[in-house]
C-alpha cells in the first residue's frame, strides 16, 4: 500500500508506535475496503483505539473502496480510530451523501472533542434521524451557550420523539438560560418523555446549585476550553522571562491549572493576579523564585500554603505507592536542567517524596475521584532530569463519566476534555520515557483567603 507524503509527515508527528501494528492494520483495511462483511477487522481495529497511523491509512483508502459497503466499513473504522490531526477529514465526511458515513464522522468527531460546533449545527436538520440525534448530543457535549438557540429551534420542529428529547437535553448542556421560555412550551407536549426532558432541562438551567470550591475550579477552567497550547506562556513581564503575568489567549498544562485555581479563588477575574502570584512563586515575583520544579518546589510550596492537599493515598488505598524524585549536583549538569538558567544557589538538591497510583491500577480506582481534583503524570526516575512530572490537568465529572481537562500539546494543541480512559491508554503507550502513574491533589483555599469555601468536598 503506497502512503502519500503528507500521510508520512502526519505519522511522524504521531504518538508512540508498536511493532507490527501498521502491518496488521493494513490487512484489516484491505478487508474493510473490499465491501465484504468485516466484523473481525472492525473489532481488531477497535482494540487499537486512537491511532494516527491507522486513521490516515483508512482515510487514504476511502476513494478506492468497493461500493457503499466498503465506504461504510472504512468510515466506521475511522470513527473508532479518530485522532485530532484527522479532524479535517471527518468534517469533510459530514457532507457525504451516505447517512451512515455522516453518522460515523460525528462519532469520530465526538472522540476528539471539537472546540466548535460550526460544522455540526447544520446536521440538526439532516434527513436522517440518527444523524440529527448524534449531532444534538455532540453540540450539547461542547458546552457552549451559542448552540442553545439552534438546538431549541430544531427541537420545536422535530417529529421523532427520541431525537427531540436529545435536543432538549442538549439545550441544558449548553447552559443557555435564555431558552427557558421556549422550553416551557414543551411542558404541554403529548409526549411524556418530551415533558420530562423539558422539566429536567428547566431545572438544570433555572435552579443552579451553590458551587463548592471544586465546582468553582471546574467552572473557572471551562472558560479555557479550546484555548491554544503554548509552551511557557507566562513570565514576570520583565527580566529573564518577559511574558505577561496573566493571559487567557494561550496556556500550557501548568499555567492552565494555575490560572484556573486563581480564578476559582477570586470574587472577580480582575482580582485573580495576586492569588496567581502566590501559587506560582515561593514568595517574590522573580524568575528565580518561581516554582519551576514540580516535586521540589510547586507541590511542597503549595501544600505549605494550603492551596492543595495530597489525596493520592485516599483514592489509591493500599494500591498507592511511595516514590521520590532525587535531584543531585550532577542532575544540574544536563542540558535540560541548565536550560532553566537558575543560579546555583536556587538549584534545589535532595530527595522529594511522592505518592502515586500505578497507571495499571488507576482506572479501577477512578470512581473515588471527586470532580475538581488535580492530576499530575509521573514518569520513571531519570537522574539527569530535574522532574518526573511532565503533565497535569483537572479531573472533571460529567454525567458520571470522568474526563481530564488539560492543555494537550501534541495530540490536540488546545485545552480539551478528554475521557480518562483515552488519556490513560495513551500514557500507557509511551515507551521512550515510561509513565509509572499519577499523583492526585485536592484543591482548597488557604485560611487567609476568606471569600470562598475553605474545605474541599468529597475526598
Amino acid at each position: 500500500m503506497v502512503i502519500a507524503w503528507w500521510v508520512i509527515f502526519v505519522l511522524s508527528q504521531s504518538g508512540p508506535r508498536h511493532p507490527d501494528r501498521l502491518r496488521e492494520a493494513e490487512n484489516d483495511i484491505r478487508e474493510l475496503a473490499s465491501g465484504m462483511p468485516a466484523h473481525h477487522a472492525l473489532s481488531h481495529l477497535k482494540t487499537l483505539g486512537e491511532d494516527a497511523e491507522v486513521f490516515f491509512l483508512l482515510a487514504e483508502a476511502m476513494p478506492g473502496a468497493q461500493g457503499v459497503r466498503g465506504r461504510d466499513n472504512l468510515a466506521e473504522a475511522m470513527s473508532l480510530t479518530a485522532v485530532p490531526q484527522g479532524e479535517g477529514w471527518l468534517l469533510r465526511l459530514l457532507k457525504d451523501e451516505d447517512a451512515f458515513i455522516r453518522l460515523s464522522a460525528l462519532r469520530g468527531i465526538a472522540r476528539i472533542h471539537p472546540s466548535t460546533g460550526v460544522e455540526i449545527a447544520p446536521l440538526l436538520n439532516d434527513k436522517s434521524a440518527s444523524v440529527r440525534k448524534e449531532a444534538s448530543s455532540l453540540l450539547g457535549a461542547i458546552h457552549q451557550v451559542e448552540w442553545g438557540k439552534a438546538l431549541l429551534t430544531a427541537a420545536q420542529t422535530e417529529s421523532e420523539i427520541d431525537v427531540r428529547v436529545e435536543m432538549i437535553r442538549a439545550v441544558g448542556s449548553s447552559g443557555d438560560t435564555h431558552q427557558s421560555a421556549g422550553l416551557r412550551r414543551f411542558l404541554s407536549s403529548s409526549s411524556e418523555s418530551t415533558r420530562e426532558a423539558a422539566v429536567a432541562t428547566l431545572s438544570q438551567l433555572e435552579q443552579p446549585q451553590p458551587l463548592n470550591l471544586q465546582d468553582k475550579l471546574v467552572q473557572s477552567s471551562q472558560q479555557f476550553l479550546g484555548v491554544p497550547y503554548q509552551f511557557s506562556p507566562l513570565g514576570e513581564g520583565k527580566g529573564v522571562d518577559s511574558d505577561p503575568l496573566f493571559r487567557n489567549d494561550s496556556v500550557d498544562c501548568l499555567t492552565f491549572i494555575e490560572q484556573s485555581m486563581a480564578l476559582a479563588l477570586s470574587p472577580k477575574a480582575s482580582q485573580a493576579l495576586p492569588v496567581l502570584n502566590r501559587i506560582r512563586y515561593r514568595s517574590e515575583v522573580l524568575y528565580e523564585d518561581r516554582n519551576h520544579l514540580m516535586e521540589a518546589e510547586w507541590i511542597p510550596n503549595n501544600l505549605a500554603k494550603g492551596f492543595i492537599r495530597d489525596v493520592t493515598r485516599i483514592v489509591g488505598g493500599s494500591e498507592a505507592v511511595e516514590t521520590f524524585k532525587q535531584i543531585t549536583a550532577e542532575t544540574w549538569t544536563s542540558p535540560s536542567s541548565q536550560a532553566l538558567h537558575l543560579p546555583v544557589q536556587r538549584q534545589p538538591i535532595g530527595n522529594y517524596p511522592l505518592e502515586i497510583i500505578p497507571i495499571e491500577k488507576f482506572l479501577d480506582l477512578s470512581g473515588k475521584i471527586v470532580s475538581g481534583t488535580l492530576l499530575f503524570v509521573v514518569r520513571k526516575e531519570r537522574p539527569l532530569k530535574v522532574t518526573r512530572i511532565t503533565h497535569g490537568g483537572i479531573l472533571v465529572r460529567k454525567q458520571l463519566k470522568l474526563f481530564i481537562r488539560h492543555a494537550a500539546k501534541s495530540r490536540y494543541g488546545r485545552v480539551v476534555d478528554e475521557p480518562i480512559e483515552s488519556f490513560v491508554d495513551h500514557n500507557k503507550r509511551y515507551d521512550a520515557w515510561t509513565v509509572e502513574g499519577f499523583t492526585l491533589y485536592a484543591f482548597q483555599s488557604p485560611e487567609d483567603i476568606g471569600t470562598h469555601d475553605r474545605k474541599p468536598s468529597g475526598i
